[in-house]
This record gives C-alpha cells, structure tokens and sequence, in this order.
C-alpha cells in the first residue's frame, strides 16, 4: 500500500474511535501504546504494531504490523509497459508500506482468537476506506493487493516525474 503521512493520518483518525479500549498501536516490544497511528509513528519511525489490549490495559495476542512507506529519491530502471527500460536517475519515489499480520490462532485462546480476527477486519476495513486500488504492474495489468490512498495519489501526480514502487520496479497508476 502506498501511504504518504496525510493518508496514514486519515486511516488513524477513522480507526482510532474502533479501537479505543480494545487495541493499541506499540512498538515491537510492546511500549508506547497509543490509539493514534501517525502519533506512533513520530516516535517509532517507519513501523508500528496493531495489538489486542488484555483487561490490565496491556498488549496481549498477535501483531499486526504497520509498515510505513517512505519516499526516498532512487537510482534504477524504470520498466516501461512496451517493453523499454529507461533508466531513472535520482527519482522521487513512493515505496511501498504495509499492514499485515500473521498468527496461528491454535497458540491463542478463543477469545483472543474472536478479538483479534475482528480487528484485522476492522483494520482492513479502514485501510480499504482511505486508499484505491489503482495500482498497476509496469505492464499495465492491475495489481490487486496493491493500494494507494488519496493524498499519495496526488502528490504522485503533482509531477510526473513522481514513481511508486515496490521492492524491485516501478509500478503505474490504473486511474488518475
């Protein structure tokens, strides 16, 4: 998902309110709790993680992981949909963050189990509410799983000489 701070600051507004009392975002170790993603990430840098609060008010279960993308300025190539690669040189450039989670649910009891299967969907929800799907491979074929939210689009096409891209290549737009 491609995220600038305006986008990250709109999913946490909407998902604070959700998870108030039930989850807070943490460092790995599971200080700085908070329900304010953009507040955490100002401390922690370029991740936080989504966790089930016990009744004592500490983080209990799995992770969930928020994974900032950061926009850096990158040497490469740029792969163009006819087949071309151009090569790119000091490129502003969106990189690809996100949030996902992995657990087995046998480690946790049923309850933890209940909670934490509705706040990845509660998460997923809001994150799904703040960005698009409107990212595609450098051939032109949509990516699915990719998303970017409303102010990163933008500011990707404030100046076209603007990319997003994922670990390895540059990907395009499928919508303006």
């Amino acid at each position: 998902m491609f995220m600038v701070p305006a986008d990250v600051q709109s999913f946490s507004a909407m998902l604070a309110p959700r998870i108030r009392g039930i989850a807070a975002w943490t460092d790995y170790d599971g200080g700085t709790a908070g329900d304010d993603l953009a507040q955490i990430l100002a401390e922690e840098g370029v991740q936080a993680f989504l966790r089930l609060l016990d009744r004592s008010g500490r983080p209990e279960g799995p992770l969930m992981q928020f994974l900032n993308g950061r926009i850096n300025r990158i040497d490469g190539w740029d792969n163009r949909a006819d087949g071309r690669k151009i090569p790119v040189v000091d490129r502003e450039t969106l990189e690809i963050g996100r949030l996902a989670h992995t657990w087995l649910p046998a480690d946790h009891s049923p309850e933890v189990q209940n909670r934490f299967s509705a706040l990845a969907t509660t998460a997923h929800r809001c994150i799904h509410q703040v960005t698009h799907p409107h990212v595609a491979h450098p051939d032109g074929s949509p990516w699915r799983a990719a998303r970017i939210g409303t102010h990163a689009k933008r500011w990707l096409n404030q100046d076209p000489s603007r990319g997003i891209r994922d670990l390895t290549r540059y990907l395009r737009l499928t919508m303006p």
